[in-house]
């Protein structure tokens, strides 16, 4: 028996209406105003919980006659099976849960920590990692035991010391956080983890947290002697990355995510997803590595330069969409953080990153946590209709570590997986698996078509002291979505394929939406080109002109920043009944002003090409002859400069509709690296694209400055160089100063 929230009525106002704050829980959000606004939500009866959130403004909400019913409900308890038993009796202590199934005989291999650390993670002291085995689909499951070799010898037990004080000495003291694949093809199962005697966050460059490696060949019965390759691992990332060289990193535990299209050397591709720390200043970002080796050499997926998660990352996982792309979720609280790869050339690793984007999913607790991601073929039973389902695990909270259960949201078509915004949002449904404190989670596909799901779970005695019981479950696709769907065997990809060529019609469509001639718009020309492209896999589908599309469409040119120009720029962020801001310099820094005003030159910037840096601008503003700084930190209100050797430098991403984000190279804070209009109209640093008032509309004044070399002085001798008029076509002298109109149309003068 428990109790469940059958609803909830509660009254909402603000004590200052010229504030912006609105209300937002589930599905439903509105914005307060001085008067009471009254908020009614009838739950399904499954939960718990309701959680709430008040966003925008610093300013009081009052909140009146609020009433939440609840009622008692008798819960189903589902079978499960309780892998690694932790009690109030017990000496060690289980946790990070690891599952993987082998492709030839379909084993369940589970994989656990055994600390003897209490709540220390790797670095601690002495952590084992043991398995246990299942050979009928999770039915029945050997006595767990530490990892061993066909002789019966321990070969991943910790020794839980340091020796002579040196790290990198004592990478055996410990073994922890396990990742782990089984092969589709064989019973080989590969096992990567966190191994040494030194935790992650004090770990540094010269003492490294330890990767370390296993094999099975015979479904997870017995294993190979430990391999550190600690190095071959953090080399790969020394002055290769956006940060420098990664000082600490660890594989997200869990599932190891195997490949079903690309095969390129002994196996089929295997990619894991590290977390790597940067220090002054201190970021986590997410890497994807794969191997086509079964993980005996790893590379890089796609440029280093440009992580899958750049910031604020934590334990990540990755899957493959239907299309082929890769799709990285990573932690955070309040959903999680996903961002999608694009194959330009899959058996060579390259391809580009989209933006990352936060998904909320439909259940996720306010507190972040590890979970799992795993994508499968499935029919929806209303229509008859093939596609895919995506499944994320998490702790439904809504706050703290308890209600693990998955997350799911069909994969139909272009608006359900075209880029990683569209990935993130709308998730249909979720089921939930545990009703009492539950934490980290892992997912694999069994032989019998069904979920092997494992969590932590406090079954037997709360984790205050460290450890949780670790859980097996599984599931049909059917129970997890109340009937709404139901596994479907995908056979040679046809449902997938045909997927990935809506994808792509669809994006051939959204970027003919954006041909025109503003900045960060394609070409005619431009598009013409691409829908050639696209034409020739139409006529002809294949996971190569795929690829091949996806190169055009990524290296396909926008309208660009011309320093012959002068512009202004308009930020729709907090757009209000048609109101946007509009970017004016003054003496010592850059605001926003509520209207453009085309005779009024401080609103009117040249953006200076940087000798020698292609695609590289000062930001400048004749009117005041100053220059934008480099940004700064968080929210800090960006200043001006007189002098160009102290400018900031500045590089344009358009976004393909006409809006463009204006990224600092020179900045102090890699973090917030965007310019950003916030609400007070203040120019200040922000973190980018997912943000509307970093969004920049970069629109030409229909001036032209006159620039035949790249100085200022250059401006001036071409300026001085024509016969020049004002407006009312009066001959004017080379020191008039303000709109003057010559052959080559009109510019502005200082």
């Amino acid at each position: 028996m428990g109790y469940a929230v059958k609803s909830v009525d509660l009254d909402l106002q603000l004590a200052n209406a010229d504030k912006n704050v609105s209300f937002k829980s589930q599905d439903i959000s509105f914005k307060l105003v001085k008067d009471p606004h009254h908020f009614h939500l009838q739950s399904d009866g499954q939960t718990n919980s309701i959680s709430f959130e008040i966003l925008g403004d610093n300013t009081p909400v009052k909140v009146t006659n609020m009433k939440v019913v609840v009622e008692r409900v008798k819960v189903e308890l589902e079978p499960q099976k309780e892998l690694y038993i932790y009690n109030k009796d017990s000496k060690v202590t289980y946790r990070i849960p690891a599952i993987a199934v082998t492709g030839q005989s379909g084993t369940l291999v589970a994989v656990s920590d055994s600390r003897h650390t209490g709540t220390g993670d790797v670095g601690a002291g002495r952590v084992d990692l043991f398995a246990t085995r299942s050979k009928d689909n999770g039915l029945n499951w050997d006595t767990p035991a530490v990892f061993s070799d066909a002789n019966g010898k321990p070969v991943a037990q910790g020794t839980g010391r340091m020796v002579d004080g040196d790290p990198n000495k004592s990478r055996d003291a410990g073994f922890g956080d396990a990742a782990i694949v089984g092969d589709r093809e064989s019973d080989d199962v590969l096992v990567l983890s966190v191994s040494g005697f030194t935790k992650f966050w004090n770990a540094r460059r010269g003492t490294p947290n330890g990767v370390a490696r296993w094999y099975s060949k015979d479904g997870g019965k017995t294993f190979t002697a430990r391999e550190d390759i600690t190095e071959e691992i953090y080399k790969q990332f020394d002055g290769t990355t956006p940060r420098g060289k990664i000082e600490s990193m660890f594989f997200g535990s869990g599932r190891i995510m195997q490949s079903q299209r690309t095969k390129v050397g002994s196996h089929y591709r295997v990619y894991a997803v590290m977390s790597g720390l940067n220090v002054d200043p201190q970021n986590i970002a997410n890497w994807v590595m794969y191997s086509d080796d079964f993980g005996h050499n790893w590379h890089i997926l796609g440029d280093p330069m440009t992580p899958a998660i750049p910031y604020n990352a934590d334990e990540p996982k990755c899957e493959e969409l239907p299309d082929g792309s890769i799709v990285v979720s990573s932690r955070r609280g309040n959903g999680r953080w996903f961002n999608v790869f694009r194959f330009t050339d899959s058996a060579k690793g390259e391809g580009y990153w989209d933006t990352m984007a936060h998904g909320t999913l439909v259940k996720a607790s306010a507190n972040a946590c590890n979970g799992e991601i795993l994508i499968v073929p499935v029919v929806k039973k209303a229509t008859g209709k093939k596609m895919y389902l995506a499944l994320q695990s998490v702790p439904f909270g809504p706050a703290g570590r308890t209600n693990v259960g998955i997350n799911y949201k069909e994969l139909a078509g272009y608006e359900d997986f075209g880029s990683s915004a569209l990935f993130a949002k709308d998730w249909d449904g979720a089921h939930m698996s545990s009703y009492i404190g539950s934490a980290y989670s892992t997912m694999a596909w069994q032989k019998d078509n069904k979920l092997a799901f494992m969590y932590e779970e406090e079954t037997f005695a709360p984790s205050t002291k460290g450890g949780y019981t670790q859980v097996y479950k599984n599931y049909t696709i059917d129970q997890i979505t109340k009937g709404a769907y139901e596994y479907a065997a995908d056979e040679k990809l046809a449902v997938a394929n045909e997927l990935r060529t809506e994808v792509l019609k669809a994006r051939l469509a959204e970027m003919k939406k954006n041909v025109g001639e503003n900045l960060g718009q394609y070409t005619p020309e431009v598009f013409n080109m691409v829908e050639k492209v696209a034409n020739t896999y139409l006529a002809n589908p294949s996971e190569k002109l795929y690829e091949l599309f996806n190169l055009s469409v990524n290296e396909a040119p926008f309208n660009e920043v011309s320093d012959k120009k002068f512009y202004y720029l308009q930020n729709d962020g907090y757009k209000q009944a048609e109101k946007s801001y509009y970017l004016k310099f003054s003496d010592s820094e850059a605001k926003g002003v509520d209207a453009y005003d085309e005779a009024d030159d401080t609103q009117f910037f040249i953006f200076y090409k940087v000798p020698n840096q292609p695609g590289q601008y000062y930001i400048y503003n004749q009117a005041w002859d100053r220059y934008l700084l480099p940004l700064q930190n968080q929210n800090q209100v960006v200043k001006t400069t007189d002098k160009q050797n102290e400018a900031g430098v500045y590089t344009i991403e358009s976004l393909g509709n006409g809006e463009s984000l204006i990224r600092c190279l020179n900045g102090k804070n890699a973090t917030y690296k965007y310019l950003h209009m916030n609400r007070d109209k203040n120019l200040v640093c922000w973190v980018g694209k997912e943000s509307l008032p970093s969004h920049w509309r970069i629109q030409d004044t229909g001036l032209t400055t006159g620039i035949h070399d790249l100085s200022k002085e250059g401006t001036k001798k071409a300026a001085a160089s024509q016969k020049q008029y004002d407006l009312s076509g009066r001959q004017v002298g080379k020191n008039h100063k303000g709109l003057i109109i010559t052959k080559q149309g009109k510019s502005i003068k200082d």
